[in-house]
């Protein structure tokens, strides 16, 4: 048994955006959000996805982005520290403290 499904107040160009998909797809809207709509029903859920990958791939993919993050900080500092010495100062250059000693 099917039923059928109505979808309120969907923008102008959202319902010209998909007769256009559908067009060039040689459906009719109808048939082509139904076969969106099947697919949709079918794939994973993203909670189920997740669900199903083992805490050591989860692990290892957490720990490879911290690392890829870190990385990145790294480049970061790297490439701000190359400028600063292209400019020839600190960017604490403009602080009033004095070394830590009390020198002049």
């Amino acid at each position: 048994m099917s039923r059928s499904i109505t979808i309120h107040q969907v923008p102008d160009e959202i319902c010209d955006a998909l007769e256009a998909r559908a067009s060039r797809s040689g459906q009719s809207l109808q048939d082509y959000l139904l076969a969106r709509l099947v697919r949709l029903a079918g794939a994973t859920d993203p909670q189920r996805w997740m669900a199903r990958i083992p805490a050591r791939i989860v692990h290892e993919c957490t720990r490879a982005l911290a690392w890829s993050l870190s990385a990145q900080r790294i480049f970061l500092a790297r490439k701000y520290s190359m400028v600063v010495r292209s400019v020839g100062k600190s960017p604490c250059a403009n602080d009033s403290r004095r070394n830590h000693r009390g020198d002049s």
